[in-house]
């Protein structure tokens, strides 16, 4: 081939630009996927703690977790760190995501697994630790936490219970 004229140059610069742009996209969801995945959780959760905080139940939009992103109730303010309490539906299992009550003071949960996965939290609050447990018994939603190891009787205001779902 001749490779004389400035076509041939516009051509393989073009050529390169589209390859580096293809690059820079496969790129950059590596680069900064993991912190975006955990702060798109902490909004569809807080979305769903701010809209059943007064009581009721609430379905957050769907969020992506990533291996080792966990979040805390420390991280929902002003919500009392008390009052959230993680818990995981039978659905996803235990292998996948863990949650915990740690001490009496606060509650986490974080996922386990090695690729992206889609998720939803299931919100339901109430005034009180004892009536969150009444209203879980009635809804015949079984948990593995007992909200009152939380939020107790009746001290910290209100009581939720998160519980992860797939989406």
């Amino acid at each position: 081939m001749n490779n004389k004229g400035q076509a041939f140059s516009v051509f393989e610069l073009l050529i390169a630009a589209i390859v580096a742009v293809a690059i820079l996209f496969v790129l950059l969801p590596m680069i900064t996927g993991g912190d975006k995945l955990g702060m798109e959780a902490k909004k569809s959760i807080s979305n769903a703690l701010e809209a059943a905080k007064t009581g009721g139940s609430q379905t957050s939009q769907n969020f992506w977790l990533d291996k080792d992103v966990s979040l805390t109730s420390k991280q929902f303010a002003p919500t009392d760190q008390h009052s959230i309490v993680f818990d995981v539906d039978k659905s996803v299992g235990e292998a996948l995501i863990e949650a915990k009550i740690v001490g009496a003071d606060w509650s986490y949960f974080k996922y386990l697994g090695v690729t992206e996965m889609e998720f939803k939290a299931l919100v339901n609050c109430e005034t009180t630790g004892a009536s969150l447990k009444e209203s879980l018994e009635v809804l015949g939603t079984a948990t593995s936490v007992d909200p009152i190891e939380l939020c107790t009787e009746s001290e910290h205001q209100p009581c939720c219970l998160v519980m992860i779902k797939r989406a």
